[in-house]
């Protein structure tokens, strides 16, 4: 791609490109952040007419997506799906790509220490998904595979974007605030929102929907008793427990809600389902604890811990085994052979302290409940269950 061979099918930088400055170097020039933070400093420099561009820079692999980007005047394209539309963007606010493995680190270095810069920054990403955990190997034949071989440098997003920044730099920055982002003195309330509200949710349905046989998070929205519980998880549960200022709650749990209907996202249950002892303290059970010492509510809370539960026995509702992903997967291992199911079986998972800690499993509300949960889908399977709380929101 090339200034003079732009699509006009695109958004294109209706700015001057060569008044910007390369006053931010960002390491690690992956898809999110090209989708993300690039989309937000280009929507600047479009619509307030910013002078903020980036050297862009990988340290290890994708030597050919900065060679690429070099021949393309450091252009790019984002690509945006929803449910019915679909939009394109191409961003213009690359100054240089630079690759430590071609131009070497010295110059790495001396960009970094250019003294206009301002922002050094950098995107570190949870682990990649899209592989066989048992090989290490990646699932070239899934279709998101296939799609980023056979376009590596046009990343595939929702529309949905959402970047809360800590504003605490020294040294200037973009008015990323015109652009969308909110720049607070504090990060860690909407961290908390984050975690609790989204990250939380999608673990409730990525159990509960994995062991109903739905294989996707839209699935899982297609059912409106997973929907309702999700919404009702979030606004009764989740938010109550949240600090945060001046955010309409309401307004977020829809657009999540919305986010989980988009069939183009295709989020694996299976996937989401990885990694549940380092997620479940942060996106459930610190909630609990605030409940427990509220004296209320939290019965979905607790048939999300009793779908892990369930889920992490390793034996689905129709009797075939469960590729459980886990980092502790040894001790999970241990607790589900060493006890039956039913009130064994939780008692065995919750008295895993990694996750727990000390102090849930004396708490005898919160072991109820669970214990409650998980008999409800032994006896009547996870879809049956979400169908039987969801009445009760009614």
């Amino acid at each position: 791609m090339q200034n003079r061979l732009l699509s006009a099918k695109a958004t294109l930088p209706d700015y001057d490109r060569a008044a910007l400055a390369a006053r931010m170097v960002h390491l690690g020039f992956g898809a999110f952040h090209r989708a993300h933070q690039g989309v937000y400093t280009d929507i600047l420099a479009a619509e307030q007419h910013s002078d903020w561009g980036y050297y862009e820079v990988n340290l290890i692999g994708g030597e050919q997506q900065i060679a690429d980007l070099k021949q393309q005047d450091n252009l790019y394209t984002v690509a945006e799906m929803s449910a019915d539309a679909w939009t394109a963007r191409v961003v213009g606010v690359v100054k240089a790509a630079l690759h430590v493995q071609v131009d070497g680190l010295e110059r790495v270095l001396a960009a970094m220490c250019e003294p206009q810069i301002a922002i050094v920054s950098l995107t570190i990403t949870e682990k990649g998904y899209c592989h066989s955990p048992a090989t290490g190997q990646l699932l070239l034949e899934h279709p998101m595979i296939a799609a980023d071989l056979q376009n590596p440098h046009q990343p595939l997003c929702e529309p949905f974007r959402q970047w809360v920044i800590e504003d605490t730099f020294v040294a200037g920055r973009p008015q990323w605030e015109n652009a969308g982002a909110t720049l607070v003195a504090d990060v860690v309330p909407f961290e908390e929102m984050k975690l609790r509200m989204l990250n939380g949710s999608h673990s409730f349905l990525a159990y509960l929907g994995y062991l109903a046989g739905y294989q996707h998070i839209n699935d899982c929205m297609d059912d409106d008793n997973y929907r309702l519980t999700a919404q009702a998880l979030m606004l009764r549960e989740q938010a109550p427990t949240l600090k945060v200022q001046g955010v309409d709650l309401q307004r977020y749990a829809d657009q999540l809600i919305a986010r989980y209907r988009n069939p183009a996202l295709r989020h694996h249950t299976w996937q989401i389902a990885m990694d549940g002892s380092q997620k479940l303290p942060q996106r459930m059970l610190d909630s609990v604890r605030w409940h427990l010492a509220n004296h209320s509510d939290f019965d979905l809370l607790a048939l999300g811990v009793a779908g892990w539960m369930r889920y992490v026995g390793g034996v689905d509702e129709q009797g075939k085994a469960i590729d459980v992903s886990d980092p502790l997967l040894p001790v999970i291992q241990r607790a589900v052979a060493n006890s039956e199911e039913g009130a064994s079986r939780v008692k065995a998972l919750l008295g895993m302290a990694e996750i727990f800690g000390n102090d849930l499993p004396q708490a005898a509300r919160f072991t109820q409940k669970v214990q409650e949960a998980y008999d409800s889908l032994l006896t009547y399977g996870a879809k049956a269950s979400v169908a039987k709380y969801a009445e009760r929101l009614k």
